[in-house]
Formats: C-alpha cells, sequence, structure tokens
C-alpha cells in the first residue's frame, strides 16, 4: 500500500518546464488558466529562463523536468552529453516568418550584404537563421562580416549604423525596420526551415515517467484545439494573463506553423524526418566559417510515443 501510496503523490506533483517569453511556448499558460490541466490530471510549474540555452542545460543538468527549446539548441554540445541523452517529446512549432534579418539602406536584399557587418549571436538559433538565409541565396559565410553580439546589443548597434544588418525575430523585426527606415530582407517563410521548436527531456527520465508527459502532451493538443477553433479565446486569454494585447500577441503567432496532430506525427511519428532536420542542420553548420563547432547529433525521439498519444488523444468537449 505504502509503495502505491508513493507512486500516487508522485503523480501528483507538478511537471517543472522551462520556458522563455517566446509567443510559441507562452500558449502553454492558457492550460494554467482553464481546465485543461485538471481535466487532464496533471499539473505544472514553469521556470522562467531568459534564454533558451541556460534552460536546455537546467534540463540537462537534472534542474527541470523538461522544456521548450529549439533543435538547434539541443544539438549545441554540451559536457552533460557524456552522462544525459536528451530526448525530444514533441514538436511545439516551427518559424514561418517570425524570425529574419532587418538591413539598414541601401541594403535591400542578401545580394547586398556582401562585404557588410551583420549583427548575431554565435551559437545561438539566430546563427542557423543566418546560415539558412546565406544557403538559400546561394552566398557563404565569408561574404559577411559576421559581428558576435547579443540580440540587445545588435538592435542598439544597427540603430546606430554601427552594423548593417541583424537577426531577430517579431515583433522587434518589423519594429526595428520602421525605427531605422530599413527592410526586411528575408524571413524563415522563405524556406522549409530548420526552425525547430519542441519540447525536450532527458532520456533517462522519459521512461519513468512517460504517462505524465503523455497526459502533458494532450494537455498540448486540447491548446491547439482551441487555437484552431477559438484563436480570440486563447489570445483573450493569455492577453490578459501576460498584460499584453492579444491582437499583438495573434500576429506574432501567425509568424509560426504550430505544433498540431500533422506537425508532430509528419516529424517524428517516422525516425526519417527528424533524422533528415538533424542530418540539414548539421550540413548548415560546416558551411559556416565563424564559429564553426561539432554538434551533437545523438537525440533521442519515440515514434510509439508520438503515435500511440496520438492515436488515443480525444478534443475534451
Amino acid at each position: 500500500m505504502m509503495g502505491n501510496s508513493c507512486h500516487e503523490n508522485e503523480k501528483s506533483l507538478p511537471l517543472h518546464i522551462g520556458i522563455n517569453d517566446w509567443v510559441g511556448y507562452q500558449i502553454i499558460r492558457y492550460a494554467q488558466q482553464s481546465q485543461l490541466l485538471k481535466k487532464r490530471q496533471i499539473s505544472l510549474d514553469l521556470i522562467y529562463f531568459s534564454n533558451l540555452q541556460d534552460a536546455t542545460r537546467a534540463m540537462l543538468n537534472g534542474a527541470l523536468d523538461a522544456t521548450f527549446t529549439t533543435l538547434w539548441d539541443l544539438m549545441q554540445p554540451s559536457p552533460y552529453h557524456e552522462r544525459v541523452k536528451p530526448m525530444i517529446l514533441w514538436i511545439v512549432d516551427i518559424s514561418h516568418g517570425s524570425d529574419g534579418i532587418v538591413a539598414r539602406p541601401p541594403v535591400q536584399s542578401l545580394a547586398d550584404l556582401k562585404g557588410k557587418k551583420v549583427g548575431v549571436k554565435f551559437g545561438t538559433i539566430n546563427q542557423l537563421i543566418l546560415l539558412e538565409a546565406i544557403a538559400l541565396n546561394h552566398l557563404s559565410a565569408r561574404d559577411l562580416i559576421w559581428i558576435n553580439l547579443v540580440d540587445d546589443v545588435a538592435v542598439d548597434h544597427i540603430t546606430q549604423g554601427a552594423i548593417d544588418a541583424t537577426v531577430i525575430w517579431q515583433p522587434r523585426l518589423g519594429e526595428v525596420a520602421h525605427r531605422i527606415g530599413g527592410k526586411i530582407i528575408y524571413t524563415t517563410a522563405q524556406t522549409r526551415s530548420l526552425v525547430i521548436d519542441l519540447i525536450a527531456t532527458r532520456q533517462s527520465l522519459f521512461a519513468e515517467k512517460q504517462d505524465r508527459f503523455r497526459r502533458l502532451f494532450w494537455v498540448w493538443l486540447d491548446i491547439i484545439n482551441v487555437l484552431e477553433k477559438s484563436p480570440d479565446t486563447l489570445f483573450s486569454v493569455l492577453g490578459q494573463t501576460l498584460q499584453r494585447s492579444p491582437q499583438s500577441m495573434a500576429t506574432d503567432y501567425q509568424g509560426l506553423t504550430p505544433g498540431d496532430q500533422r506537425l508532430n506525427r509528419e516529424i517524428l511519428g517516422s525516425p526519417t524526418a527528424i533524422a533528415s532536420a538533424i542530418e540539414k542542420i548539421t550540413e548548415l553548420m560546416n558551411t559556416s566559417y565563424y564559429n564553426h563547432k561539432k554538434l551533437y547529433t545523438d537525440l533521442g525521439y519515440d515514434a510509439h510515443f508520438i503515435n500511440s498519444s496520438l492515436d488515443l488523444w480525444t478534443p475534451l468537449p
């Protein structure tokens, strides 16, 4: 009896999940403001991080049960990989216009950036966005002068004219373009982007908490269902929670392909799609003249978990 009681107590504990302020992740907060968590018999504690690399490290070292992150961030080399294998639970979204490159006049296109200074923080998702843009436009990483800057500093530099372009995301992408009288010369809507947001855990923890992760995945699908059927309801609740305009949040989300049933089955329901994405990111990194390093590619994922969870999920009434 005591063993069963301990097991039930463990199940009642919240899952500790890392998160930042990205709108694609923030929609999970709808579950906290509705009855979704209670109905799915799961509790959740969201731990805020200012950047995803810190959140990913915290997950790997055992401080979190799981974290929102990107495929790129999960592939960054870490000393924890000697004893911990990261595992992808499900796909949250894929960037389709939310991320891009803004440039000062007279730059009008990627081709105009040859020999120009571009602000990008090495090792972050912005590096991948720049590599995607370069590849799409048949340029070389050596054609540009890469300036290693964190996002806020890069915005200051482009505003002051110290750099010619920078990689950033919405809504700041549009705000900066307007402020400097510049142009958005690339967005992830121009390619099948590898900027893939996901939620990840440690493989060793997956077996132990698989049922709870499944319930949380169902909560995620419930939220996507609300997004598809009643987006005004979703963004109204989020706007009140986050003290933001519902309209602005909805606009920011428009640049994302949601991690719905179709996308998760397509990418994680068979081993080929996610393996292909990992391979393509590795190939892009191999073209990087700046900050070139060997990425970690031994990521875990479970097609059976995805497919069976999707098969068992039914929308809540």
